[in-house]
């Protein structure tokens, strides 16, 4: 939604200005997630980083949050955790909009057949944080190749996908009930910054 072109420009300013206005839940939350993902505590996992400190919030929307914490080797990484309320709210929607079509249909408009498990399955791919993972693996094999630069106005970067490290899939079944993604820490600047970043210099 940051990306210029993508969206008209209001609307991807007020969607940016999201981001920005979600309250973090409590930290305690971050370290239940991140015991259950075998990271932390006695349900630790042997061939898993263990989490040594969970550090500032980086990030909070209403899918994900995102702490820097560091583990037993002293190394960064990114937690990225589910939101604790994400599956209850989801099922409410749902709920909503299953009642508002069939609002509609009584009032004589046609709504496909196909649309309500439509939408309900793009919704729930787009918080599946499997994918989230696999994509990110794509575009870092597919950069890993093409070693694209990027240029600040002044300087040439390289640019960077982070590596995933742990990838925690929902599994109700074995006793995973959240979503966890730990990936290395890549320090930068989010594509807004950036953009302020090239306005000051074209002033220049």
């Amino acid at each position: 939604s940051e990306h210029p072109g993508l969206l008209p420009e209001d609307v991807r300013s007020e969607l940016s200005s999201l981001k920005d206005r979600v309250q973090p839940f409590n930290k305690r939350g971050v370290f239940v997630f991140a015991r259950a993902a075998g990271l932390m505590g006695a349900e630790s996992v042997p061939d898993r980083p263990q989490l040594r400190a969970i550090h500032e919030c980086l990030g909070s929307a209403s899918i994900k949050q995102v702490h820097r914490v560091t583990g037993s080797d002293g190394q960064e990484y990114a937690l990225k955790v589910e939101r604790p309320t994400l599956q209850r709210y989801l099922q409410e929607d749902f709920r909503v909009f299953g009642a508002v079509l069939e609002a509609l249909r009584y009032e004589q408009f046609e709504i496909p057949s196909w649309l309500e498990g439509e939408v309900k399955r793009l919704v729930e791919a787009e918080v599946d944080f499997s994918r989230e993972a696999s994509a990110s693996r794509t575009m870092s094999k597919n950069i890993q190749a093409r070693r694209p630069m990027f240029s600040d106005g002044t300087s040439m970067f390289p640019v960077r996908i982070p590596s995933i490290v742990v990838e925690q899939k929902r599994d109700i079944a074995n006793r995973q009930p959240v979503q966890v993604i730990l990936e290395e820490l890549v320090h930068g600047l989010t594509i807004a910054e950036i953009e302020r970043w090239q306005a000051l210099f074209s002033l220049t």
